[in-house]
């Protein structure tokens, strides 16, 4: 089976795929931005329903568990930055968690949201040059892992170790190959006359978009009355 690539998007009747883009985008916004400054508490409870949505959406976390290295070593070095500065264990630890819930909202809102529905939803946008932009911009993002992925096992396959000639042989593999790929979507698009001034129709609103909305709500209220 083909492991799945981060930040890509896949198709399912669940409850965020049935979500209004653009309330997820807000949604995405406001929790990282709350997510900054939180208390203790206030990032618990985002954190508690980041993880009931990551049941409900089944977001396969096994499967970019390879990908999310470099986000883990990143997180370890904000936590030891903050260490340094804090000299607090449980203070590198709070930051540390903020920015893996980051981390996680983007994952569930690129699960469940495809780059042409985000270009299509945003308001004053959708009917622009900018949206077209938007959407490849977007959907170029899992290319660039999936081909990370794809030269990663072929150097594992050919038996290489690290090397800092291996390391600059890699990287020149890397963008070589998603040269090629990048072409290769310019024809396909080129092949269904793709139009970056067309008009776009954003979904309506429904019900499927309360939870969303009303969470986001309760954890600005909560920052307002426990800053």
């Amino acid at each position: 089976m083909a492991r799945t690539v981060i930040f890509s998007y896949r198709h399912q009747d669940r409850l965020l795929n049935r979500t209004h883009p653009f309330i997820k985008v807000l949604a995405l916004l406001c929790g990282c931005i709350l997510l900054f400054n939180a208390s203790v508490f206030l990032v618990s409870i985002i954190a508690l329903f980041l993880v009931v949505l990551t049941g409900i959406q089944r977001l396969p976390l096994r499967s970019y568990a390879r990908q999310l290295r470099f986000f883990i070593l990143l997180f370890l070095l904000i936590a030891l930055g903050e260490y340094l500065r804090s000299h607090s264990v449980s203070s590198a630890l709070i930051v540390l968690v903020r920015y893996a819930l980051m981390i996680l909202y983007a994952l569930l809102i690129t699960d469940s949201t495809s780059s042409d529905e985000i270009a299509s939803s945003i308001p004053l946008v959708n009917k622009s040059v900018l949206a077209g932009g938007i959407e490849l911009t977007l959907a170029i993002v899992p290319m660039v892992f999936q081909a990370s992925e794809e030269v990663r096992i072929a150097q594992r396959a050919r038996l290489r170790r690290w090397s800092t000639k291996g390391t600059f042989g890699y990287l020149s593999t890397l963008f070589e190959l998603l040269l090629i790929r990048l072409e290769e979507r310019a024809l396909a698009l080129e092949g269904r006359l793709f139009d970056a001034k067309r008009k776009r129709h954003a979904p309506p609103l429904s019900l499927y978009d309360l939870p969303m909305v009303l969470a986001t709500a309760f954890f600005i209220g909560l920052r307002l009355v426990r800053p």
